[in-house]
């Protein structure tokens, strides 16, 4: 029996009956659609998020000025969708809007939001005009629009989410406990990955991420004990990406036993739609915004949120549970290539996907510069890893890499990369951290100085 499955019959022992007492939710989906295709949109897009609302006892109310079309998958969504309308449409009322925006069936009634437990806002220009309880925007055409929908589970049902988190502390607890590895191995995606994967990692936890799981073989070789994963676009959104993304996660926890550890934010959707034999070992940890790093899990059951997964969660996870960090395939990417976040291992992407992520989640990409994000990222691990050593705890960095915090912590046989710009990001750093709302969690450039800074950075290497 192996590492994970040892802790989990610890954990989990039999399973416990939920013994809440449901009362009925009435969700409304707002504004009033007046196209066919729009209407088409987000109907699937509230089957995919909000169909765990139904055991809790919801229904949804949609508004349309249009006939109700015949209900069919757009294209570039997740097909498993298919699963679970008949759930969702069944406990769904459509009602026709007349011009004057009054129900066509009770003329001399409007569509009172107020009455509504919640109203999820697909144009998030209506937001501020609601006069509803709660209000949650989910228009695909803002950033927001693609976390506020799953950030919603956890407030309107922790208990749920109270449940998992504990069954998770003590999960991990276990296994800090009852390994007797003092070297944690975390693997990224990066082109290196490849030049490694022949190597013996079986002195260590072994900590995979993402994509990953997009190759059999590299599994095979790897054999994580823990996959992370917490992007709501890539991994828990609605698009065919996601939907590729999750399948091959499910087949590594049932091929290779790992455990995986998520975002709060994403746990139900993965609890939800997997089997009960894979679910049972999916956990998660809660975030917190202010602060620095925390890998004292056993103290403070939280991580500090950042936008990389790498800061996010393999670092701290493995700082908590071993005393020598090897990072493999953490490549970065040359400030040059600015059209993505990362360069990928061939092998562990899903790169016949990305243009469905896209299109169904388009407000994700618009916003985002691609450098500032991948500066900041330089700048979180510059923190994180003078935090760790400072610990008394050891890094060493075993495969070639752009990010200057990992050269500084690469092993001797590693070449380093562009001397030029180890100096270009060291000196953009210097001077953006002077920037308070820089140093925020965030993707997009907030003014003039920050743009500048990182117009500079990029120009300066080609």
């Amino acid at each position: 029996m192996s590492l994970i499955d040892n802790m989990l019959k610890i954990v989990l022992g039999p399973k416990a009956n939920e013994r809440m007492v449901k009362k009925k939710l009435h969700y409304a989906i707002y504004p009033v659609f007046t196209t066919a295709e729009d209407f088409m949109d987000y109907v699937f897009r509230v089957v995919w998020y909000l169909h765990p609302y139904i055991d809790e006892g919801a229904d949804f109310t949609f508004f349309l000025s249009c006939p109700v079309p015949e209900l069919l998958i757009p294209a570039h969504f997740a097909p498993e969708i298919a699963l679970y309308a008949d759930k969702v449409l069944k406990r769904s009322r459509f009602i026709h809007i007349d011009e004057t925006g009054n129900a066509e069936q009770q003329p001399d009634t409007a569509i009172n939001t107020a009455s509504f437990d919640a109203i999820f806002c697909w144009k998030h220009t209506e937001l501020q005009r609601l006069n509803a309880k709660i209000t949650i925007n989910m228009d695909k055409n803002t950033f927001g629009g693609n976390w506020d929908i799953l950030y919603y589970y956890q407030t309107a049902f922790p208990h749920k989410l109270n449940s998992a988190i504990e069954k998770s502390k003590l999960f991990l607890e276990s296994i800090s406990k009852n390994s007797t590895h003092k070297k944690a191995y975390i693997f990224g995606t990066g082109p290196s990955l490849s030049d490694v994967i022949s190597r013996d990692f079986s002195d260590g936890i072994r900590i995979a991420c993402n994509s990953i799981v997009a190759d059999d073989n590299i599994m095979e070789a790897l054999k994580p004990h823990i996959i992370v994963c917490a992007d709501a676009i890539f991994h828990s959104g609605c698009s065919e990406y996601a939907s590729s993304f999750r399948k091959n996660l499910e087949k590594a926890i049932a091929n290779h036993g790992c455990a995986v550890f998520t975002a709060t934010r994403d746990y139900y959707i993965y609890v939800n739609t997997f089997d009960p034999s894979t679910a049972d070992k999916v956990f998660t940890i809660p975030h917190h915004s202010e602060g620095d790093l925390n890998f004292s899990l056993n103290e403070k059951f939280s991580l500090l949120a950042t936008n990389n997964i790498m800061t996010n969660f393999m670092l701290p996870l493995a700082a908590y549970l071993a005393r020598h960090i090897v990072i493999v395939g953490a490549d970065g990417r040359s400030l040059n290539d600015d059209t993505y976040y990362w360069q990928h291992n061939n092998l562990a992407q899903f790169h016949n996907k990305i243009y469905s992520a896209r299109v169904v989640h388009p407000g994700f990409f618009s916003s985002v510069c691609y450098n500032n994000y991948y500066l900041k990222h330089c700048w979180n691990m510059e923190r994180f890893l003078a935090i760790i050593t400072r610990s008394g705890k050891i890094i060493e960095n075993v495969t070639p890499t752009y990010i200057p915090a990992l050269q500084k912590h690469s092993s001797e046989h590693v070449v380093p990369k562009d001397e030029k710009e180890y100096i270009v990001i060291n000196d953009a750093l210097s001077r953006l951290v002077k920037d308070k709302e820089w140093t925020k969690y965030a993707y997009d450039l907030n003014n003039e100085y920050e743009e500048r800074i990182v117009q500079e950075a990029t120009h300066a290497i080609m």
